[in-house]
């Protein structure tokens, strides 16, 4: 790999991150899923395929340097999601922190019960158009269903039970 196609394909992916960062501040991402895919791999595609046609990359470069932004992207999109969230495991570790005489069970499972850590996660499912509610049961749409499918196949190929990390 050149340092060429190097710089190329890190300054790619700094520049859709810099695009992520200022759209997420500035406006209330609904469907972050689809804006993540845009932002990082169609807009990008499309300004490779644009230098292509101006003749201002060749198609190996281009392809080498696609190659490595969507290398990058894919796995920033597939973490995103869950760095974003409130991990029950790190706000556990946080209360403790907080009190240092330490604290119990009973008083560790209370102060939890007064986060709402999956609330914000099943909006984002309906915002991101995975699931909906009709007469009150929330149920898959199909990309919901296929998002599932998907990973269900995945842990089943890591030998993962259902449930089960």
């Amino acid at each position: 790999m050149t340092f060429t196609v190097l710089a190329c394909g890190i300054g790619l992916f700094i520049a859709a991150l810099t695009t992520h960062v200022l759209l997420w501040n500035l406006f209330c991402i609904r469907k972050e899923v689809l804006w993540l895919i845009i932002v990082f791999m169609i807009v990008p595609f499309m300004i490779l395929v644009t230098l292509c046609a101006a003749g201002c990359l060749d198609i190996t470069m281009a392809t080498a340097v696609g190659l490595l932004h969507m290398a990058l992207a894919a796995v920033y999109v597939q973490t995103y999601p869950a760095l974003r969230e409130d991990i029950p495991s790190m706000r556990i570790l946080m209360a403790v922190h907080e009190n240092y005489g330490g604290l119990t069970r009973h008083e560790l499972v209370a102060r939890l019960a007064r986060h709402k850590l999956f609330e914000t996660k099943i909006l984002d499912l309906e915002n991101d158009s995975f699931v909906r509610v009709m007469d009150g049961r929330m149920t898959f749409t199909t990309a919901g269903a296929a998002l599932a499918a998907t990973f269900n196949f995945y842990r089943r190929l890591l030998g993962c039970d259902a449930g089960k990390g």
